[in-house]
């Protein structure tokens, strides 16, 4: 599947089950992992509710559903099942515009029938249920204790911003999207369909990019709503004055009902750039024709000049004194060597945890407000655990930046005093009025001090991915020593940006260059130190901003230079000293006699007398 084309994502993948019952499929957020519980241990009144809106089920009819609810009769009263178009509140209480209906609770299990099937339409619906708590400290109908009046929601470890809505008349009194923190509703909605022998359901994101000129794809959500396997289907398109058809063979039959599969189906080439409509129709079921109501879809189709590298920015906030820092730690490290130059990484060192050391900006100047350490953002749109980074970077990597951002970093002359900076700038739409900005920074690999301990609340700590990362923290003591650091942030002036450094008028394709200089003498810490190592490597960071909303709309990193107060000598070494003696240390800084697997310091001692440092990864 080409990248650029998945402008917006389809969504977390759900559960569908064929029913023995033909015609019936059931709908959940769940994953298959255990069931937990969730609530505010108090007495009121709760709603819950789930968002159905994927485009695989709709057109089918939504007919009840059954989810856990661990009390005892004694203890809830008023327990209801509804489906509505919206979440609303009149006078502080849920309203349901389509079906409000009394549910049914038997042995801790909460289920509804509704008395209409209700279809599901393109928008969505809402399906949930209500109760009233009554008595908090009842006992849990569960035999492992767990759950009842205090924790009654039924929710599993998932994050789907439409798997859990919840509402309360005391703890949560707006409807507020709950996925993120506690998780996903365990519940499980039935379907039924009247679809025929032979439909078949087609769905494309709705916004699409594609590069003029070239031969395009659009990757389409193709369902299975008839009684046998899906095996080939033919398909027509328009968009603009684009108008054609084609077949498609599919490699593994898509099985049963309710099954999907994502395929690439060409749409042809586009010379004009512009913005059209464009509709994709499956048109036959292995050669019978397709007579489903949605067998079209519809979404936008950008034809543009060229396609934006996407690189998502990465901003972690950690300490030398923060005893979970390691977490950030990994992460930024595992990323690094996963993503190679398509990670964009940015360690910012706080002065809540260091003295001098690496903090080279200050909490208050951070780009971002942060609430604890660590800590950390991406695109600056919203603070997380740095732990959640490897998970969430695929999402906002898939988006489609407004324009293609480069830099180089260089030496001003001979004197390697100076630092300069060159960016550039290609927007792919024209803007009139523009309020973007670019953010430069510094940013040093290869950083280290063996007077610097990292704290380690992980020593000793089972359980830990098994992996010559976490191993570091997990075998090493209460403060590690020898880390080598990378992506720390060695000088960051205009953080939120450069006011002037991108025009209001913007020509689509144009480059827009921008320089900046650094002298390498302003290159401190906070306490105005010289922190870097001699052999420390730094590279460019440019951020293109949007003045707007401040999150980041594309960033990149240049290639690397050696950080050295004398780099002319560097530069002889390199060429004509010889390396007469090598160490090993691990990275608590213990020398190594034979090093098995791991990452390891390499120290080299060069016929000059100089001893040169690098992290390896030896693999035996």
């Amino acid at each position: 599947m080409n990248r650029f084309l998945m402008a917006m994502s389809f969504g977390a993948v759900m559960t569908f089950t064929a029913q023995a019952v033909p015609g019936s499929m059931e709908f959940s957020y769940r994953n298959g992992e255990p069931i937990e519980y969730y609530g505010y241990s108090k007495n009121e009144t709760y709603d819950v509710a789930i968002r159905i809106a994927d485009p695989t089920v709709i057109g089918a009819k939504v007919t009840g559903f059954s989810v856990q609810l661990p009390v005892t009769p004694e203890a809830v009263t008023d327990y209801m099942g509804w489906m509505t178009t919206e979440l609303r509140l009149e006078n502080k209480k849920n309203v349901a515009d389509i079906e409000l209906t009394e549910a049914d609770l038997t042995d801790g299990m909460l289920t509804v029938t509704f008395s209409e099937p209700y279809t599901i339409p393109a928008e969505g619906v809402y399906v949930g249920y209500s109760f009233t708590i009554t008595d908090k400290n009842g006992e849990s109908t569960n035999a492992d204790g767990i759950g009842g009046p205090k924790d009654p929601i039924a929710v599993v470890n998932a994050d789907d911003p439409d798997g859990l809505y919840v509402h309360s008349s005391r703890s949560r009194l707006k409807w507020t999207s709950l996925a993120s923190t506690a998780g996903v509703s365990a519940m499980v909605v039935n379907l039924s369909t009247d679809f025929g022998e032979y439909d078949a359901a087609a769905s494309i994101p709705a916004t699409n990019y594609v590069e003029a000129d070239k031969e395009s794809t659009i990757p389409t959500i193709v369902v299975n709503h008839g009684a046998y396997p899906l095996t080939s289907f033919t398909y027509s398109y328009s968009a603009g004055n684009v108008n054609g058809t084609g077949s498609y063979e599919l490699a593994e039959p898509i099985a049963k009902l309710g099954d999907t599969a994502i395929v690439d189906l060409p749409v042809g080439s586009y010379s004009e750039l512009g913005t059209y409509d464009i509709t994709v129709t499956i048109d036959t079921f292995n050669g019978e024709t397709n007579n489903d109501a949605f067998k079209s879809s519809t979404g936008s189709l950008h034809v543009l000049p060229f396609v934006p590298t996407t690189r998502p920015l990465v901003e972690e906030y950690t300490g030398l004194g923060c005893g979970y820092c390691p977490r950030g730690y990994v992460a930024m490290e595992e990323m690094n060597e996963q993503l190679g130059d398509m990670f964009v990484g940015m360690a910012f060192h706080t002065q809540s945890y260091e003295t001098g050391c690496m903090v080279t900006v200050t909490n208050a100047n951070f780009p971002v407000p942060v609430s604890g350490f660590p800590s950390g953002d991406i695109d600056r749109q919203v603070e997380m655990d740095p732990s959640y980074f490897p998970s969430m970077w695929p999402s906002f990597q898939e988006r489609i930046a407004p324009a293609d951002v480069d830099v180089t970093i260089d030496w001003a002359d001979d004197s390697y005093s100076e630092f300069v900076i060159e960016t550039t700038v290609k927007f792919v739409e024209n803007h009139s009025d523009a309020n973007y900005r670019l953010a430069i920074a510094l940013v040093a690999d290869n950083v280290y001090n063996e007077e610097w301990g990292q704290s380690n609340y992980y020593s000793g700590t089972a359980g830990l991915p098994d992996t010559d990362l976490w191993n570091l923290f997990a075998n090493g003591g209460s403060k590690v020593y020898g880390l080598i650091y990378n992506d720390v942030v060695a000088y960051f002036k205009d953080v939120k940006g450069i006011p002037g450094s991108i025009p209001s008028e913007i020509t689509r394709n144009e480059e827009i260059n921008y320089t900046y200089r650094i002298l390498k003498e302003d290159v401190k810490n906070i306490a105005n130190q010289d922190f870097l190592n001699p052999d420390a490597k730094v590279h460019a960071v440019a951020i293109l901003l949007d003045g707007n909303t401040g999150f980041s709309a594309n960033c990149n990193k240049s290639g690397d230079l050696v950080f050295d107060n004398n780099l002319s000598a560097v530069k002889a070494i390199e060429s004509e000293a010889t390396v007469e003696s090598v160490r090993y240390y691990d990275l608590q800084g213990r020398e190594v006699a034979s090093p098995a697997s791991g990452i390891f310091v390499k120290a080299e001692k060069l016929s000059d007398g100089t001893v040169r440092h690098n992290k390896v990864i030896i693999n035996k």
